[in-house]
């Protein structure tokens, strides 16, 4: 746009010198028409059109010059980049068991398996991160043979319950700790180690520097099993203990919801708390794997995104962070 405006005036500044000079014989008189009058003549339109010139010139080193301004502004703000980098990884699947419903001290008694992921974070940038929103996922990679050119298909298994953090200096030292949790009612990740062993925890961030600009990362943890011979006989044993838990417990779970509606809550706590203490039983031993992580190679990227894309992204969090926590939590 900018370069056609220029060849429009490049064009337009020499037709209207000329245009001018055509009007001198079409409007002055022929007994007017002289050397002398045409001289002056030209050399009065001639200051215009350079004034014109000038004008031209002088905006267009203006523009040039904000724009310089604008780009030196950007680089400057870009250059004050922080980045966060995880270290240690530690993914902990607890061993399944029930839960209640969040909105009443007993509601519905739900069977799930909590994930718990817990890493440290440094910044290596050149400036202190603020207002930084973790937002994780556990996702498995499938491979798909059915394609022409095979690619490991990605697919969402549940969401996480992230963190917000304030801010993470430069201070050689100054790292963080951050903690997920995700509740997995379905067992899908327990399911997806078993499968094919090719698990991730897939880390969103956004994150803004001192100046305002705002910054999108995004890294995966790799999930495996340090010893498969053992871990998967204790994950088999989850899987198992889900499948046969209507069959085992539904009895007494029938029992509880009578009791609820009939407001007798004190004697559905003890059904919710002796089911759970059979579980727990059955577990001895198996109630924690903390299994192999680290960051997956290739995985981790950074970039700057526009402060309309951030508040999109924030709104995606707070929606998620409200369907999670609709989740039966507690025992």
């Amino acid at each position: 746009m900018a370069n056609s405006k220029h060849w429009i005036m490049v064009l337009a500044i020499p037709t209207i010198f000329a245009v001018g000079i055509a009007l001198f014989f079409v409007l002055l008189p022929l007994e007017s028409i002289s050397i002398t009058n045409f001289v002056a003549y030209a050399s009065g339109w001639s200051t215009v059109v350079m004034v014109l010139v000038y004008v031209f010139t002088t905006s267009r080193q203006l523009g040039i010059m904000q724009q310089q301004l604008k780009e030196m502004y950007y680089s400057r703000r870009v250059q004050v980049q922080p980045l966060i980098y995880p270290d240690k990884p530690k993914v902990t699947p607890e061993s399944p068991h029930y839960y209640l419903g969040p909105e009443t001290v007993f509601k519905k008694m739900r069977f799930m398996c909590r994930v718990f992921v817990d890493f440290k974070v440094n910044n290596l940038g050149n400036g202190p991160a603020v207002e930084i929103d973790f937002m994780p996922k556990l996702v498995s990679k499938i491979w798909d043979p059915t394609l022409i050119r095979p690619r490991g298909k990605v697919t969402e298994l549940v969401d996480g319950l992230g963190q917000r953090m304030e801010c993470i200096s430069l201070r050689e030292g100054d790292n963080k700790e951050i903690g997920f949790i995700f509740f997995d009612e379905e067992l899908k990740f327990v399911n997806s180690l078993l499968d094919n062993f090719f698990a991730y925890v897939s880390c969103e961030i956004v994150f803004k520097n001192v100046l305002g600009m705002v910054f999108r990362e995004t890294f995966d943890f790799r999930v495996a099993l340090k010893d498969p011979a053992k871990e998967e006989e204790k994950l088999s044993m989850y899987l198992k203990t889900a499948k046969t838990a209507e069959i085992d417990f539904g009895k007494k779970i029938r029992e509880f919801e009578a009791l609820i509606e009939k407001g007798r809550e004190n004697e559905a706590g003890d059904i919710f708390h002796g089911v759970n203490e059979e579980i727990k039983a059955r577990f001895k031993g198996y109630e924690q794997l903390v299994l192999a992580s680290d960051i997956l190679p290739g995985s981790f990227s950074i970039s700057t995104i526009s402060q309309n894309d951030y508040e999109k992204m924030i709104v995606q969090r707070d929606a998620r962070r409200r369907i999670i926590l609709g989740s039966p939590k507690g025992t």
